[in-house]
């Protein structure tokens, strides 16, 4: 590969980058925390790229290519090395949905480290009096905004909840979560699973979340849409949703169910 054509490969692959990073299309792959080393990678790889290529074109180079008497052309191996670039460049992998999902099974999130952060996020679903919220647009669509007299969450945080709350305080208050449906495989017209992935660092390291949406009223979701379920949980249903491995899925008993758009961050973290 000759030293021009790996320069501007560099700074390819930098500028690819640096959009990837700018544009939040990279919140598909890894977590948003990756932002300020993503954008650095991608400068420094703009640079070094730059350098080599001009390297590269330099009077000494060339003399040096002169007096070697003959020149190489480039490898297949080095035209390989574009298929991943124009792949990344060409392609818009979609963040991990149901068939990621249909391929492991759902667990519960680790318990909080500390106690008082579990009671902290118990406090925090306290229902709260508002003025009606205005309606929000889906793809031109105008669809009505969830109840206000409910308390917003992450799927993490009402898993954590439901399964090492034993004071079961989050019983009857109505939450809204949002997450992507998947069907319930329960033969049940009226119910489905509400999913996340929740990531470390990257994709790769992905877990998935579940929990369940029964008396849902109209049609069930689409598999792969995104949705805001508002409902409440019942501690004490006596038919639970259990995992591959066997863990009980808790059910939010829905009364309402509306189509969102796919949060900008579509994982959620620890911290979420």
């Amino acid at each position: 590969m000759s030293n021009r054509f790996a320069g501007l490969l560099t700074v390819v692959l930098g500028v690819l980058a640096l959009k990837l990073t700018l544009s939040g299309e990279y919140l598909n792959y890894v977590r948003a925390g990756m932002y300020p080393w993503l954008v650095l990678s991608g400068l420094i790889l703009v640079a070094l790229g730059l350098v080599g290529w001009r390297s590269a074109r330099s009077p000494e180079a060339h003399h040096h290519h002169e007096a070697g008497g003959h020149s190489h052309g480039l490898s297949r191996a080095a035209w390989l090395l574009v298929v991943p670039l124009l792949a990344a460049s060409l392609l818009r992998p979609a963040p991990l949905g149901s068939f990621a999902a249909n391929r492991q099974s759902s667990r519960p999130p680790r318990p909080p480290a500390k106690t008082a952060v579990l009671a902290q996020k118990v406090v925090k679903v306290k229902p709260v009096e508002a003025a009606p919220a205005p309606a929000v647009e889906v793809a031109g669509v105008p669809i009505p905004a969830a109840s206000s007299n409910s308390s917003e969450m992450s799927l993490t945080d009402f898993l954590e909840i439901t399964y090492y709350d034993e004071t079961k305080a989050l019983a009857g208050v109505p939450v809204t979560i949002v997450g992507f449906a998947m069907p319930a495989q329960t033969g049940k017209p009226d119910e489905f699973l509400l999913s996340r992935f929740m990531i470390s660092c990257c994709a790769a390291d992905a877990q998935l979340l579940q929990a369940g949406v029964t008396r849902a009223t109209g049609s069930v979701p689409k598999q792969d849409s995104w949705v805001s379920v508002t409902g409440t949980w019942e501690p004490d249903d006596s038919s639970p949703l259990m995992t591959d491995d066997g863990f009980p899925i808790p059910k939010l008993v829905a009364r309402q169910v509306v189509p969102v758009a796919q949060p900008e961050n579509p994982y959620l973290t620890l911290a979420q």
